[in-house]
């Protein structure tokens, strides 16, 4: 799974195929954030990313994107 992904359209199922990626997300701020999706909250679309050592939540009501990448 290689490309963009709108998340707002997505269901919990394929939310969780972004776990153990590396992907670049996008937020209505204009705010991006590269790292490995640890979680997903599929209620919330929250995404939990581990970047350089660090946990970072992204509240999914923000979020515009997720582009994965690598394959």
């Amino acid at each position: 799974m290689k490309g963009t992904c709108i998340v707002n359209s997505m269901n919990a199922s394929s939310l969780m195929e972004f776990v153990d990626k590396t992907v670049l997300v996008r937020t209505k701020q204009q705010y991006e954030s590269k790292g490995v999706v640890h979680t997903i909250d599929p209620v919330t679309k929250s995404v939990v990313l581990l970047n350089n050592g660090r946990f970072e939540i992204i509240s999914g009501i923000n979020i515009v994107s997720v582009h994965v990448e690598d394959s």
